[in-house]
């Protein structure tokens, strides 16, 4: 997705192709009263007031991430909140899809700040020098996302690259036996 920290995002086409087919008032969703209902999948969801898309975001646990969602307290400013959601199974894929619909569709509460950033830079303090720190604020300015985000898609990286070395492993370990 990235050449390397500090040049802008490279969407391939098969990016812009998947984004493309995706029709968002076609997809499934539940109203935000009902959160509870989501399924258990990972998936790239949107959240919308009427017609407006006020945020998109991806979780590999779509009903686990709306039990606290840190952006919930933004959508009560809002009326007739309805999720939907695009089942995605690569996940790799997520982060990318995540980043090109956000470029696309400029959703408002993405684009705004949020206070979570405080309380990341002041968790951050406690085990990365001052240096360390700035130069995370910069990428993720950079990327225009937050510091965050940043940090978020950064451990959803390293967890994917995870899952997928202990999926070959298991296979290797299958094959020998």
């Amino acid at each position: 997705m990235y050449r390397d920290y500090y040049q802008e995002p490279i969407f391939e086409d098969r990016i812009r192709n998947l984004a493309t087919n995706i029709q968002i008032k076609d997809l499934p969703s539940v109203s935000i009263k009902l959160k509870k209902q989501l399924p258990i999948i990972s998936a790239i969801y949107f959240v919308l007031s009427e017609s407006e898309i006020l945020y998109i975001g991806k979780s590999l646990n779509l009903n686990n991430r709306w039990k606290t969602h840190h952006r919930r307290f933004d959508f009560l400013r809002y009326e007739n909140i309805t999720i939907y959601w695009y089942q995605y199974t690569e996940i790799e894929t997520l982060i990318e899809l995540e980043a090109y619909l956000i470029s696309k569709y400029s959703p408002k509460i993405n684009n705004s700040k949020i206070d979570k950033d405080l309380g990341a830079e002041i968790r951050l303090e406690s085990f990365l020098d001052n240096d360390s720190i700035e130069v995370m604020k910069n990428i993720a300015a950079s990327r225009k996302q937050s510091l965050s985000t940043f940090i978020e898609n950064l451990l959803f990286q390293e967890i994917c690259k995870y899952r997928n070395f202990n999926k070959k492993k298991k296979q290797r370990a299958i094959i020998k036996c």
